[in-house]
């Protein structure tokens, strides 16, 4: 009858390895979270935010809380709000899934037309290929150098943002030749620019808008914002900054005149804004709206800009 009480024990015993081993296995994958979490963490840390004292006390918060999740699905929740925190509402953490880094094969074009010499141009948010992007432009180049055209309209009211390669070079004949703007890090170091030349833009080594009618437009250019406005389209805006032959009107933006930088975390890609956008005046834009120069709600916004055009001599009296 004695080796009941060893059967007895060994079972015990390995009952009390189960208990302890569960425990164990949890702290194990969470470990695997909180080693996910710090590289997220450390991406976050360049964003435009990062050398506050309110990141650093977000950092400590938001590592916590991936400390106790047992699934990347809950950690990349919780990281995405701290990509918030670092970079402002252009950062993000996503599934690769998403799409967030694919090109759609087609976009939306502008629509224009021309009413007593004032060409109206609504900009619609756009991303997809290179080809679409050189279309997008065209639509908006050819309408501009259309004969008798004395002032222009462009609408960014419904445009969210998407690719400065295309909007940049729609509008390229309407500004002066040089940089238009400038996307500066935390400490206003400047990390690349936007250049007009001619019909064309030059972004990170690149020349955007060859096949564009060459020439400038001097003409009269009023733009139209709304709280949807945001990103790319606030490049647009601000290419325009500080300008005598320019004015805005309409509501003040959404706010994202940054720049955010991309990185791919095993299956989820990382996005935190490293730049604010510096105009040619030397203001510096970041994640708050944009004012335009005269206030207007959304159904007297043209009303006031072709108003304007008008004390600008066009339609000519």
């Amino acid at each position: 009858m004695r080796p009941r009480p060893i059967v007895l024990a060994l079972l015990v015993v390995g009952a009390l390895c189960v208990v302890f081993a569960l425990p164990f296995l949890n702290r194990g994958e969470r470990g695997s979270q909180v080693e996910f979490g710090e590289e997220v963490l450390q991406i976050l840390d360049a964003g435009i935010h990062g050398d506050t004292e309110e990141w650093k006390a977000d950092r400590e918060r938001y590592a916590a809380l991936v400390e106790r999740t047992t699934t990347r699905e809950d950690a990349a929740q919780i990281l995405h709000q701290a990509a918030l925190s670092a970079g402002g509402p252009h950062s993000q953490v996503v599934p690769l899934s998403s799409g967030i880094l694919d090109t759609p094969d087609v976009g939306e074009m502008p629509a224009t037309h021309i009413e007593g010499g004032v060409l109206t141009a609504v900009l619609p948010p756009f991303r997809a290929t290179d080809s679409q992007a050189e279309k997008y432009a065209q639509t908006v180049n050819t309408a501009l150098h259309a004969p008798g055209v004395c002032g222009i309209v462009l609408d960014l009211r419904t445009n969210t943002g998407g690719s400065t390669t295309a909007m940049l070079p729609a509008v390229a004949s309407l500004l002066p030749d040089g940089v238009s703007q400038e996307f500066v890090d935390r400490d206003g170091i400047a990390k690349e620019a936007l250049e007009i030349r001619g019909s064309t833009m030059h972004q990170s080594g690149k020349t955007f808008g060859t096949s564009l009618l060459q020439g400038k437009v001097d003409v009269p250019v009023a733009l139209i914002t709304g709280p949807m406005t945001g990103s790319a389209a606030e490049q647009v805006l601000l290419a325009f900054r500080g300008l005598d032959t320019a004015a805005s009107f309409g509501a003040p933006t959404f706010g994202l005149a940054t720049g955010p930088e991309y990185e791919q975390v095993e299956d989820y890609v990382v996005a935190v804004s490293t730049t604010r956008t510096k105009a040619r005046t030397g203001e510096v834009f970041g994640d708050d709206p944009i004012a335009p120069d005269v206030l207007a709600d959304s159904d007297s916004a043209e009303a006031s800009a072709k108003e304007w055009l008008v004390s600008r001599g066009c339609p000519t009296q």
